[in-house]
């Protein structure tokens, strides 16, 4: 069964926050609890969408670094892998409003292959990412999307949107992946097209304000 793709739709000043201590092995960790903060006077009727954007593809592209870089502006050089999923919450100040960014870092092992549906389920934007440097995390990017189509939800509110990303734009000179390729793979899903570096902080940004703002163009009619 298909989760209801529509925001969700919260007061204005109310934050959403993941739980502490969240169980990554099969714990609710798609629904975060929400954290209720004071509204100012007067504010309390414009309404705050919530929409979750997935991060998804193989282990070591740089899924968490992104995140990380974003949402904390920090980058480690060891790689440790994501079990399961991280969710990582931030707010957008655009100019419709206010709009707020639930991320969803899932991991890219093959051990976690039977656990990814309920993560996926629900989905507002899709963020595919590979290693710019590894042709083999390219190679594999149609199958990832193709894994998820069936269980996000695409056929009660259509096609969702997303952008593909090619991470560690830092090392171009070991680039495995040409920028014309990522972008003909990019125009063949439908989605917009980042070179990015968790490492430098270049462009990633940019990928999660765009995530923000293209969902709430996509959905905020539904």
């Amino acid at each position: 069964m298909r989760g209801d793709c529509r925001p969700t739709w919260y007061s204005y000043g109310q934050t959403v926050r993941p739980v502490e201590n969240v169980d990554h092995t099969g714990g609710n960790t798609d629904k975060p609890k929400i954290v209720l903060l004071a509204c100012p006077r007067g504010w309390d009727a414009l309404p705050t969408a919530v929409y979750k954007a997935l991060l998804i593809g193989p282990p070591n592209v740089g899924k968490t670094s992104l995140v990380r870089r974003f949402t904390q502006d920090e980058f480690h050089e060891t790689y440790t892998s994501t079990v399961a999923a991280e969710i990582r919450v931030h707010a957008f100040e655009l100019p419709e409003g206010r709009v707020v960014l639930t991320m969803v870092d899932i991991g890219g092992q093959q051990s976690f292959l039977s656990l990814r549906n309920r993560f996926y389920e629900g989905a507002h934007y899709i963020v595919l990412v590979y290693d710019m440097t590894d042709r083999s995390t390219f190679d594999v990017m149609p199958t990832w999307y193709s894994a998820l189509a069936d269980t996000a939800c695409v056929a009660t509110c259509g096609p969702i949107g997303g952008s593909l990303v090619a991470n560690k734009c830092d090392m171009r000179d070991r680039r495995a992946v040409s920028e014309a390729e990522g972008r003909a793979l990019a125009k063949m899903l439908h989605f917009d097209y980042f070179e990015t570096s968790a490492k430098t902080g270049e462009c990633v940004a940019e990928v999660f304000l765009n995530a923000a703002a293209s969902a709430r163009e996509h959905f905020r009619t539904s």
